[in-house]
């Protein structure tokens, strides 16, 4: 009797069947779907009927597999070489420990990761970034050594810095470094990719990878994948407890090893959605938590759900912390670029190509920016033209010279901003549902920034958080929906809390705010400066027109500054004084307010100068007209009045009037012609609030904001105040 006769006779004593309907499925099977889900069926089918895929030989020869707890027993091969027998009523009876063969698992664990994100993988082996030779030395230094020590602070590493400073580079470098000693596994998130711009595929994928790097994980995170294929479709925090810790901790318990394996996750901020980024800190704390042998290495723009995971009350408060931006990176582009240009002039014939002077302009541009350099050499480089002349389109767009061309070298940089300020506006945007139109984000932003620079160049401290609010005319604590988004780009410094709260705002890096203020860059997401200037003029001066004096908020005013205490101090050091001259809670609701009366007498002076000569063109410009006119007709006495208490202000207030007359007498302007009747007190200026500490302020806006509008409106060069070149005035505030 042939084999394959004898096999059917077989299979039908044991109950297996053979009806041409399994059949059918079975051909349809090997013919339809991918090889991992057709692995998959099998040790479905396989757990539903009690049977073992059976392997055919090559020479008729039927190979029955199993396996016991913890290993492969051999093969059993049943009538080898029989010859010239007959079997009747025969059963044959199997026990069978496995569902399937451990290449069907890894087929399916490999089907459900994304083998992109790791460190080597063909997707990401174009433009890689990494760390060039002699770069970063110490911080690379440090990360490995943390990754090899035995005994470290914390087992988690987090690395948080500003959007194109390097954090990626710095995490390709770390895992080719270990790849041949220590690494586990390797998870970089992109925001371009489907497969890994969201947490679906995260745990799988790290799970795949400890299943080739750590061999004594293999059979139980192979067994975990056979005993349930359909886990995939679990919570994340279900896979990585069943895929990842149960596997790895018993794993451990048998081989008994002290060995431990470095898992790299990178750029976190590139997972879709605030909750799926805090899901993956969650999964991540969870198996340090746990005791499994890992060290993990996580980098992030310092976005909400890293920064609040880093909080004194978050999960990831007690984890070793590096921020990128504290680290200068400024002499290791200077090598990075010095190498580079070189090698490219040697190249074309000139060895000492580019000078030194011109070497510094590009390092001065970057500031600090390693994307910024990376991008500049890809366009220098371009082999199809001249490095030459490419370099001089660079200093071009740097220099904002008139000669710049038109083709944008920046441009891979440029799209990077648009990418962050376009997710901040959709998530700003969904905040607002239900509440009417959303403004403009990088509007709100850049009338925050400049009301507070001009608070820095006068009184030489911050202003309040709240009151810059209520100037502006938005909900309290507003700022921090508008900052929260955006911290990949601008520095948020706090101090304070409360009505005390007191924020600095500073741009990581020059090259964004270039990319704001140029409109053929930054497109839809221009502000223009005329509209801005025009618009805070326009509601300082109608917070400084709307006060009674008759009223008693005058008498607030009086009580508070006749107290000696002056109206910008800093109210935490005239709660003492509050309670000594008996000021009621009421009075020190209005002192807020007076908070932001004193704000708008600082603001004005500078605004309202500019408005009339840069928006003539513009909507508003008839509303600057309205509060001029107001002013001229009674609203310079209501002024007088107030700085009857405030030296300072008034003399700021003096001379913005005194800057509208030069103007008005240069240009004759019919609407400035009415200041020239305004009268100019002399009133002396009274020093700061006594500051026992000092910080030292830089306005991040006004003066750029301001060298831009002069090139269109060169009669700015008179108006603007003296200033050293380049900088502000040193500013002090009391924290």
């Amino acid at each position: 009797m042939p084999f394959k006769d004898l096999f059917k006779r077989l299979n039908c004593c044991t109950g297996s069947g053979d009806d041409s309907s399994e059949q059918d499925q079975d051909e349809r099977d090997q013919q339809s779907g991918s090889p991992a889900d057709r692995a998959q069926r099998s040790i479905l089918r396989g757990r539903q009927d009690g049977r073992s895929p059976i392997s055919q030989g090559t020479n008729d020869e039927e190979e029955i597999e199993s396996a016991d707890e913890e290993e492969h027993t051999p093969t059993i091969q049943l009538f080898r070489n029989a010859q010239g027998f007959n079997m009747h009523n025969t059963r044959i009876n199997t026990t069978v420990l496995r569902n399937g063969s451990p290449h069907d698992a890894l087929a399916i664990l490999l089907a459900n990761s994304a083998p992109s994100a790791t460190y080597n993988s063909k997707d990401r082996s174009f433009d890689t970034p990494k760390c060039d030779e002699d770069t970063r030395v110490g911080l690379i230094e440090e990360i490995v050594n943390w990754a090899e020590s035995d005994e470290v602070p914390s087992k988690l590493l987090c690395m948080t810095g500003s959007a194109g400073s390097g954090k990626s580079a710095l995490a390709q470098t770390i895992s080719e470094t270990c790849a041949e000693t220590r690494l586990g596994a390797s998870f970089f998130f992109s925001v371009i990719d489907p497969l890994r711009n969201n947490p679906d595929r995260f745990v799988a994928s790290l799970a795949y990878q400890i299943s080739r790097s750590m061999e004594e994980a293999e059979t139980h995170i192979l067994r975990a994948v056979e005993k349930d294929p359909a886990i995939f479709k679990m919570s994340m925090e279900t896979q990585a407890e069943v895929l990842l810790i149960n596997p790895v901790l018993n794993a451990i318990r048998r081989w008994r090893s002290k060995r431990h394996w470095i898992i790299i996750v990178d750029g976190l901020d590139e997972c879709k959605g605030e909750d799926h980024q805090a899901q993956v800190i969650r999964v991540l704390h969870t198996c340090v938590d746990k005791g499994l042998p890992f060290r993990i290495f996580l980098t992030s723009r310092p976005e909400y759900a890293i920064r609040s995971a880093l909080a004194s009350t978050g999960g990831l408060s007690g984890a070793y912390h590096i921020i990128l931006n504290e680290h200068d990176a400024t002499a290791d582009i200077r090598l990075y670029l010095r190498r580079r240009l070189r090698e490219m002039g040697r190249s074309n014939g000139d060895s000492h190509w580019p000078s030194e002077d011109l070497l510094e302009i590009l390092v001065q541009g970057a500031s600090g920016q390693f994307i910024y350099a990376t991008t500049l050499l890809k366009f220098v480089g371009d082999h199809r033209r001249s490095p030459f002349s490419r370099l001089q389109i660079v200093i071009d767009w740097i220099s904002n010279s008139p000669n710049k061309r038109s083709r944008n070298p920046f441009a891979s940089l440029d799209a990077l901003y648009t990418n962050i300020l376009s997710a901040a506006q959709t998530a700003y945007q969904e905040s607002f549902e239900g509440e009417g139109e959303c403004p403009r984000l990088i509007y709100r932003l850049m009338s925050f920034v400049l009301i507070g620079d001009l608070h820095i160049i006068e009184v030489q401290s911050l202003a309040g958080a709240r009151t810059i609010e209520r100037l502006l005319m938005w909900d309290d604590h507003e700022c921090n929906h508008i900052f929260d988004d955006l911290q990949s780009v601008i520095r948020v410094t706090d101090y304070g809390y409360g009505e005390l709260n007191k924020l600095n705002i500073a741009f990581y890096h020059k090259s964004f705010l270039d990319y704001l203020l140029d409109s053929s860059r930054c497109r839809s997401f221009h502000v223009p400066p005329d509209m801005l200037i025009g618009d805070l003029a326009v509601k300082s001066l109608d917070h400084v027109l709307a006060v009674d004096l008759d009223c008693e908020f005058s008498s607030a005013l009086n009580l508070v500054l006749t107290s000696d205490l002056h109206v910008t101090a800093d109210i935490r050091g005239s709660r003492a004084m509050h309670h000594r001259i008996g000021l009621r809670a009421t009075d020190v609701r209005q002192k807020y307010s007076l908070d932001v009366l004193d704000l708008a007498l600082l603001a004005w002076p500078r605004l309202l100068p500019l408005a009339l000569i840069i928006c003539p063109d513009m909507p508003i410009y008839n509303q600057i007209c309205e509060a001029v006119v107001k002013l001229s007709g009674g609203g310079w006495d209501r002024l007088v009045k107030l700085g009857e208490h405030s030296g300072l202000q008034s003399a700021t207030s003096s001379k913005g009037l005194m800057l509208l007359s030069v103007d008005a007498h240069k240009r004759n302007h019919p609407i400035l012609e009415l200041c020239k009747s305004l009268p100019v007190p002399e009133l002396s200026s009274r020093p700061m609030y006594a500051s026992p500490r000092r910080v030292t302020y830089s306005p991040a806006l006004f003066y750029p904001l301001h060298k831009l509008l002069e090139q269109s409106h060169p009669s700015l060069r008179q108006v603007e105040p003296e200033r050293k070149p380049g900088k502000g005035p040193k500013r002090t505030e009391k924290i």
